[in-house]
């Protein structure tokens, strides 16, 4: 982002929400535990983030990180 100008003021957002139960279903009619489901739908939408990151050390820092707390909660809550 470049912006040529003196008087800027710049704000930003961010969502989160469910696993879409729709995906869920879907891998769930081919045999997938939900458990796996939910790990795959949200490693999936991270790692879309993550792949645009020019630093691989931080990306796979990131990958680490997931997998970590995927690794130590039974649930796909993966807050900090």
């Amino acid at each position: 982002l470049e912006i040529l100008a003196d008087n800027v003021r710049c704000t930003h957002g961010a969502t989160s929400g469910q696993i879409d139960e729709d995906e869920l279903f879907y891998l769930r009619t081919r045999g997938i535990p939900t458990k796996v489901a939910q790990r795959l739908l949200v490693t999936g939408f991270l790692d879309e983030v993550i792949r645009r990151l020019d630093h691989r050390a931080i990306a796979e820092h990131l990958h680490r990180l997931i997998e970590e707390k995927f690794s130590t909660q039974s649930a796909v809550d993966i807050r900090p």
